[in-house]
């Protein structure tokens, strides 16, 4: 399966794993990371949620 993003979004996946060799989970230190790097966060993370919101991840790798 192929999942085209724009840029936008490309780049904040991209900021969430460097910001992973930092902190190795979800913690508020990781996300306040994020939102000092992208301040825009929140917002990309909803469009996110919105295009891939009909995608069953469940067989993703098979």
């Amino acid at each position: 399966m192929t999942i085209a993003l724009d840029r936008y979004i490309a780049d904040m996946i991209i900021l969430h794993e460097v910001c992973h060799l930092i902190y190795a989970n979800h913690a508020d230190e990781f996300w306040n990371l994020m939102s000092a790097l992208m301040p825009d966060i929140e917002e990309r993370k909803k469009i996110l949620k919105k295009v891939t919101q009909n995608i069953d991840f469940r067989n993703f790798y098979s």
